[in-house]
C-alpha cells in the first residue's frame, strides 16, 4: 500500500509522535505517587519490550497504552 502523503509531510508527522512521557503515562505516574506507590523505574531497557513502568524487585512491568 502506498503512502497517502509525501515524504516531507510524513517526516513532520512522525517527528511529532511521542513514545515516552505521554500525557496518559504522566497522569498515571502522578496517581501512583499520590497513592504512595513508589519505587518504580521508567522505560527500563533491560526488560524485553521496554515497559513504561517497572518494579524490577517485584517482577512487575506496566505498559500504558
Amino acid at each position: 500500500m502506498t503512502d497517502r502523503v509525501d515524504a516531507a509531510t510524513r517526516s513532520r508527522i512522525m517527528a511529532r509522535v511521542k513514545s515516552k512521557n505521554t500525557g496518559l503515562e504522566v497522569r498515571f505516574r502522578q496517581a501512583l505517587w499520590r497513592e504512595g506507590i513508589r519505587g518504580y523505574r521508567c522505560h527500563v531497557t533491560a526488560i524485553a519490550g521496554v515497559p513504561d513502568l517497572a518494579w524490577t524487585g517485584l517482577h512487575v512491568a506496566v505498559f500504558v497504552d
